[in-house]
């Protein structure tokens, strides 16, 4: 399960730089990576509501009265 959680933080970490990069232009990217920009934004999206519904869900959770 630690293997698991640990790649996901590598994809979600991948994600992100990818994101704030392609918002700020850190680093030229390959052409051969814009190609596939669509698909990487949608990818991210999916992934970040993913992320943010666990998030609630275990801010939910941890509550217990």
């Amino acid at each position: 399960m630690k293997a698991l959680s640990k790649f996901g933080f590598f994809i979600f970490l991948v994600l992100g730089l990818y994101l704030v990069n392609s918002g700020f232009e850190f680093f030229a990217m390959p052409n051969s990576i814009l190609t596939f920009e669509k698909w990487i934004f949608l990818i991210a999206g999916i992934f970040l509501i993913f992320a943010g519904f666990k998030f609630l869900l275990h801010k939910k959770s941890s509550l217990s009265y």
